[in-house]
């Protein structure tokens, strides 16, 4: 998303709440309080093949582990079905079972690396 588009779509949220019920007039959802001051920050959510089991190995923050061993691979990190996050084991949980345990992970990675310090 464009830094200008998530600007707007946060002052249209905001609009809503104070102008419109509270209703957000996108989708028609309730809107519980308006965004303060930024900063805002936002992801890229895009369809993609899921199927994998397996592969990128990674710690409790979402760190990325190093393949070569001597821990992990410096602000690389991964969360979902491309590190088996939520994703199949011995029973297959259904539609959507990697979802709620690749945003969480997802969640993780995004506050550890806010924890960084800027590149140099």
């Amino acid at each position: 998303m464009k830094p200008k588009h998530l600007l707007r779509a946060v002052e249209d949220w905001n609009d809503d709440v104070e102008n419109n019920g509270g209703v957000d007039s996108e989708c028609g959802r309730k809107v519980i309080t308006h965004f303060g001051e930024g900063p805002y920050y936002a992801i890229k959510c895009t369809a993609y093949r899921q199927g994998t089991c397996g592969g990128i190995c990674v710690n409790a923050n979402a760190q990325v582990e190093s393949a070569l061993g001597g821990g992990v691979v410096p602000r690389l990190y991964a969360a979902g079905n491309c590190c088996s996050i939520g994703a199949p084991g011995l029973v297959y949980p259904g539609p959507g079972g990697s979802v709620g345990p690749g945003m969480v992970f997802a969640y993780i990675a995004a506050k550890d690396a806010c924890a960084l310090p800027d590149w140099e």
